[in-house]
């Protein structure tokens, strides 16, 4: 039996940051079917299919078929999952958060570093690195002693006489860098540039070497559930991390709001734009219909027979529909 997709398109007339406003009226919208491989792209504020890319049209996804199925890929921007558009049970809305998600709240992106509901997890995504063997000194205090809890590493591409530096040394190059905020909910850090200053390679969160896990940003890590996500701002080079804990409250408001738990200072947030909550020992991101969404990154995904899927793709929204013909 034939497979047929119906794809409903609606684009924002305005071009700002690749941001689309779900309260505007001044949408173009169009309806298409698709039955084979097709490119969706976009002309002006047209949404259109062919069969190939042309240099005068912004691609927009790719629908290949997939055995049974069609698979949607990403071409010139990213493929964004509309989490008000989500269903969990037959109700409410929310998306199941994993680690190393890349989330979106109006123009300004977060990553997922680390989840954390049982005492037993370790979810922290560490970079391997070479520890010294042949007497050589660190970079910063030019000693060349080395601890069990303090050993002499290369953490970035410096050479020679800079490729070492000492775990604590490492960390107090970073402490320095970052200022701390907290309320009864969220730890917020902030730093400009958390890289080397000699080959500019951005330094990771944490190391491990021969085995041993070594914490670099010293962050007040709360008691099981919280969750950790690490955000780049889009004026300038700032970037923070907010660490929440849910043990005393089974959710957190995320917004530009002053009754928001996580602060979010940008125009494109909404004042309350988003709530992740615990629930059964996962981690759920709900929209709170914010102007501009609530997104997840997604590289490619499948669709489902019967089931709707939302995406965004700039100023764009594009929803599928899988069904027989």
């Amino acid at each position: 039996m034939k497979k047929t997709i119906t794809l409903k398109s609606e684009t924002w007339k305005r071009d700002s940051h690749g941001l689309f406003d779900y309260e505007s009226k001044e949408t173009q919208k169009h309806k298409l079917i698709i039955q084979e491989n097709s490119y969706v792209i976009r002309k002006n504020d047209t949404v259109e299919l062919e069969k190939s890319l042309g240099s005068t049209s912004t691609g927009l996804a790719y629908i290949i078929s997939s055995g049974s199925s069609y698979k949607i890929l990403p071409l010139n921007e990213p493929l964004w999952k509309v989490v008000r558009d989500l269903k969990e049970g037959s109700s409410s809305k929310a998306y199941i958060l994993k680690q190393n998600d890349t989330l979106k709240f109006g123009r300004v992106k977060y990553t997922v570093k680390e989840l954390r509901s049982s005492p037993n997890e370790d979810m922290v995504n560490a970079k391997e690195v070479e520890v010294d063997t042949e007497g050589n000194s660190c970079k910063i205090c030019l000693s060349e002693v080395i601890e069990p809890d303090n050993p002499l590493v290369s953490c970035c591409h410096c050479a020679g006489t800079m490729k070492y530096i000492h775990i604590q040394c490492l960390r107090m190059c970073v402490a320095a860098l970052m200022t701390v905020k907290n309320n009864e909910k969220c730890i917020t850090y902030t730093w400009k540039s958390m890289s080397c200053s000699l080959c500019g390679e951005p330094f990771s969160n944490a190391l491990r070497a021969n085995g041993i896990l070594y914490h670099i940003l010293s962050v007040q890590r709360p008691e099981i559930p919280y969750f950790i996500i690490e955000a780049s701002s889009i004026h300038g080079n700032n970037r923070g991390m907010q660490i929440v804990s849910l043990k005393n409250s089974e959710s957190v408001m995320l917004g530009r709001g002053h009754d928001s738990d996580m602060r979010i200072s940008d125009i494109s947030v909404s004042r309350i734009h988003a709530r992740i909550k615990f629930h059964q020992g996962q981690f759920l991101l709900e929209d709170h219909n914010s102007k501009f969404g609530t997104l997840v990154q997604v590289n490619e995904i499948e669709l489902v027979p019967d089931e709707r899927l939302a995406l965004q793709c700039g100023r764009s929204l594009l929803t599928f529909k899988l069904k027989n013909s």
